[in-house]
């Protein structure tokens, strides 16, 4: 998540870690969110097109990582 943070945070605006994870949390908790399991591993895939942000969370549970896609939703098709 680190890593991440470190690559993405500043794409959101966001200070630290702890406000990137709850953006992430946001995401996967919205209304408005597609989700789809992501045909190689199994992963979760969730995107909310209004505002471009991506979420990609491991079978256990972890967030792998959090970020807006340059090419939107033909990047969460893709998965």
């Amino acid at each position: 998540m680190e890593g991440h943070f470190e690559k993405h945070g500043d794409e959101f605006g966001y200070d630290t870690k702890e406000e990137y994870l709850e953006g992430a949390n946001r995401v996967i908790q919205s209304k408005d969110v597609l989700h789809k399991y992501e045909e190689e591993d199994g992963d979760d895939v969730y995107y909310l097109e209004k505002s471009n942000e991506i979420v990609i969370v491991s079978t256990d549970g972890h967030i792998r990582t959090y970020f807006k896609p340059s090419d939107g939703k033909d990047y969460y098709d893709r998965q």
